[in-house]
């Protein structure tokens, strides 16, 4: 079980499972190594820049995040 707490700039506090989520994207890995003939040491370094990438849009999207 993957639990985060999140509070909001409401102070509303949150918390997800994001268990669900890791199966259904290992799952997702899992059909597109096989249709593409590659596996997950592979794919790494594509991988590690799609997160930062997606980390990146999030910071865009928070509101209370400065630079």
């Amino acid at each position: 079980m993957v639990l985060v707490e999140v509070h909001n700039s409401l102070s509303v506090k949150m918390i997800i499972d994001f268990s669900r989520i890791i199966e259904q994207q290992a799952e997702l890995d899992k059909g597109i190594f096989l249709k593409h003939n590659t596996n997950y040491s592979n794919t790494f370094q594509e991988r590690k820049l799609a997160t930062l990438v997606e980390l990146g849009e999030l910071a865009n999207e928070v509101k209370s995040f400065k630079y």
